[in-house]
């Protein structure tokens, strides 16, 4: 019995130990005015900041309001 409690606890670490949730690497969203109409042609601008290299990304919201 302690064998097969031993085997269940190891096996549960070792699933719960391949789980890993992945970070997108980019945002997206939608651009509305205070009425909820999308919005086209807003400038959407991140800053990363790494150790190595601060990084800029630069684009504009679609005809939908989104980016």
């Amino acid at each position: 019995m302690k064998i097969v409690k031993n085997v269940l606890i190891l096996l549960f670490i070792s699933f719960c130990s391949s789980c890993k949730v992945h970070l997108n690497d980019y945002y997206s969203g939608i651009v509305v005015n205070e009425r909820g109409y999308p919005v086209e042609k807003v400038f959407i601008k991140e800053y990363i900041l790494n150790n190595s290299s601060n990084e800029t990304l630069e684009t504009l919201t679609n005809t939908n309001g989104f980016f």
